[in-house]
């Protein structure tokens, strides 16, 4: 069993190749890629859960593992980098659950397509959004279940540039709407029954800018 740090963000090219890895989970991990191979012939089962942050995994990262089931917590589909990513699991019973909304995303993938029969949308999303984007970034939004922790993470950029100036940009808070519900640069909260829109957002004090 591979028990990853919460901070690990890529996992590289046969990084865990042939290592008789069989139970692996990147749920709690900022994930945003697996590159190819990474477990190649890895007899990995069980669930694969990945994180809200994951974007793609390469061809052949999983080409031994034949999971029950893959949950995919992204708002975006995840793209696969061929048609041997999952390769031994495909024709199998395992489930594929994605975000509600994105089923026929799913279904119409060149490379998720072998799954189409047992591809099932679930849960509730949470999106998270920036007011401006050259001020900082967001994550943790995707899809999450009743009673799941949701942990979103606002993140300012070091500097930016406002009228020639280097300025330091600063957090507002995190508003629904224009209700501002918390002011910490993390916010945490159990997952309830409805989808969230939620936005942080960023200022720089330009009150000592000159023209």
């Amino acid at each position: 069993t591979l028990k990853l740090p919460n901070t690990l963000e890529s996992l590289g090219s046969w990084a865990f190749a042939n290592t008789n890895v069989t139970s692996v989970d990147f749920s709690n991990t900022a994930l945003n890629g697996v590159e190819s191979y990474a477990f190649s012939d890895c007899a990995i089962t069980g669930d694969l859960s990945f994180p809200a942050t994951l974007t793609h995994i390469g061809n052949g990262a999983f080409d031994a593992a034949t999971p029950s089931s893959i949950k995919l917590k992204s708002s975006n589909m995840v793209s696969l980098g061929g048609t041997d990513v999952f390769k031994a699991a495909k024709g199998t019973t395992c489930t594929v659950y994605v975000p509600k909304g994105l089923g026929e995303t799913y279904n119409v993938d060149t490379y998720w397509s072998p799954f189409r029969n047992n591809i099932e949308e679930y849960g509730y999303l949470v999106t998270a959004t920036t007011n401006n984007s050259d001020y900082g970034t967001v994550s943790g939004g995707g899809a999450y279940e009743t009673g799941e922790q949701v942990t979103l993470t606002a993140k300012p950029h070091e500097s930016v540039l406002v009228n020639g100036k280097e300025m330091i940009p600063l957090f507002a808070g995190w508003y629904k709407g224009n209700l501002k519900i918390s002011s910490d640069l993390v916010y945490s909260y159990t997952m309830g029954t409805e989808d969230l829109q939620i936005e942080a957002r960023f200022y720089v004090d330009n009150t000592n800018i000159g023209d």
